[in-house]
């Protein structure tokens, strides 16, 4: 009875132990969005860049294939290393519906470029699993962005799609100003 007992415990500790692991943190979730974002990127590959955003924002953007080719002009060079920012953690919770997402940013060192990408990035929406993925992706160059000393956020307007080389600026009276570059 005793075997038993210390077997049946055991099992418990394994089966314990195997469903944690299984579980990734949220920094794992960041690092391994972001590490397919950079893969497709150097392979130049576009179903697998598209495949990382959600159904439901690229279904109604009628130039998303075109501003994968437009992304992929943009990016040069082959990966050298990467600076990751704190990244948000957002929930929203109401009954049964649930949703979460992530507003990560990255500087990516190419051999030609230094580039910085942010990206919101749905990981949970309980009524809708087409909705979970990529959002709104912004890349720029190093070189172009006013604010370099700060994690990258785009133009804070996490448009749906891809955005190329967008930021906020303030004017002499502190009013907001889209630029594109």
């Amino acid at each position: 009875m005793k075997k038993i007992f210390t077997m049946f415990i055991s099992m418990i500790l394994l089966i314990t132990n195997q469903s944690c692991n299984m579980t990734k943190t949220d920094d794992e979730r960041i690092e391994e969005k972001t590490q397919e974002i950079i893969k497709n990127l150097e392979t130049s590959n576009k179903e697998g860049i598209k495949n990382l955003f959600a159904k439901t924002k690229i279904k109604n953007i009628s130039n998303f294939d075109y501003s994968i080719d437009n992304l992929l002009d943009y990016y040069n060079g082959t990966f050298q290393s990467k600076k990751n920012y704190s990244h948000g953690k957002f929930r929203d919770k109401n009954g049964e519906f649930s949703t979460t997402w992530f507003l990560p940013s990255t500087d990516v060192t190419t051999s030609v470029e230094t580039y910085r990408i942010a990206f919101y990035y749905c990981t949970e929406y309980t009524t809708d699993k087409d909705s979970v993925g990529i959002w709104s992706m912004y890349i720029i160059k190093k070189k172009d962005d006013i604010t370099p000393e700060y994690a990258y956020g785009g133009d804070g307007l996490w448009t749906p799609g891809i955005n190329i080389g967008k930021v906020y600026i303030e004017n002499e009276n502190n009013d907001k100003i889209l630029i594109a570059r």
